[in-house]
């Protein structure tokens, strides 16, 4: 298996160099047109500051952004001036499961199309038909399989890509849930894209972006200047250019900045600091079709929405 590396050089450059050039707001609230959105306090969970939670995961999906509300056991759909369309609501969702991230697929010899959606608070994936009705399961609170923390799911030809961050492994399963490959990967996240998934790896005690390609075997991987041991949560990749966040600690502080670089393909490394993310979503960025990175931000002052906005490098 052949592998090609290349070494990143370093080019810092201030995050407002970039240019929001779309943004769009969701609103917050508990009517049936807003995603519910709840602080531990608010909770009742005794914590030392305030987290906000409640949407678990965001995507595009052809012209629509998907929502899940997982404070109402359903997906919300918005278009893309992030005004309310429709909503699916799971109504055979178990009391002790929350919804956390899903994707778009189809199931059974019929090809329904389907919901597949990972529970964020155990071991279980469920599927769902369009009305929401329950219709598939993998895994339950009485049996054990190989998941322990599904937490990133997605639907490519057939199957189903799940990471599990508590096994360092995105499994691959058909759509009646037998196991194929596991993948090893050291992020929070991945992403598929023409067939091929991208992910980070480690090869010779540093990081790398692995990018695999599911048809014919073939991996690549590109090295980054980085340390093994870092933080690394893999964005995604466009046009030859790889992003990716990094958390740090910031010095003479408790407090830690999430900074996402963007790797082009010159091979500039360019930083991009970005402050706080919405640490409640799974993934705190999100491309749409056209392979646009957004941002997703919530600001604790502002408790009535959550903000997507594009990013231009």
């Amino acid at each position: 298996m052949k592998y090609y590396k290349k070494l990143l050089s370093v080019l810092f450059i201030s995050l407002f160099t970039s240019i929001n050039a779309y943004a769009l707001d969701l609103p917050l609230g508990e009517d049936e047109n807003s995603i519910y959105l709840k602080t531990t306090q608010e909770a009742d969970e005794h914590f030392d500051k305030q987290l906000p939670f409640g949407p678990n995961s965001i995507r595009f999906s052809d012209n629509s952004l998907w929502v899940s509300d997982g404070l109402k056991d359903r997906i919300v759909e918005f278009d893309t001036d992030g005004n309310f369309l429709s909503s699916i609501q799971f109504v055979d969702m178990p009391y002790y499961s929350t919804v956390g991230d899903f994707c778009f697929g189809y199931y059974g010899k019929n090809k329904e199309k389907a919901i597949y959606l990972c529970d964020a608070d155990n071991p279980i994936i469920y599927v769902f038909n369009m009305e929401g009705k329950k219709i598939g399961q993998f895994g339950s609170l009485e049996e054990k399989t190989i998941l322990l923390k599904p937490f990133r799911i997605e639907f490519e030809d057939g199957n189903i890509y799940i990471l599990d961050t508590e096994r360092s492994n995105i499994f691959v399963y058909n759509t009646e849930f037998c196991q194929g490959k596991a993948i090893v990967t050291y992020s929070k996240n991945f992403e598929i894209e023409n067939s091929v998934l991208s992910h980070i790896d480690k090869s010779r005690g540093m990081k790398v972006l692995e990018r695999y390609n599911l048809k014919s075997g073939e991996r690549t991987n590109y090295q980054l200047n980085i340390s093994e041991d870092t933080d690394i949560d893999f964005i995604g990749y466009n046009n030859d250019s790889c992003y990716f966040g990094e958390t740090k600690s910031l010095e003479d502080s408790n407090t830690s900045q999430y900074q996402v670089f963007n790797i082009d393909k010159n091979n500039n490394k360019i930083q991009f600091a970005t402050g706080s993310l919405a640490s409640f979503l799974v993934k705190s960025f999100i491309k749409d079709n056209q392979g646009k990175i957004y941002q997703i931000k919530y600001n604790p002052e502002e408790p009535s929405k959550l903000t997507i906005d594009q990013l231009k490098f």
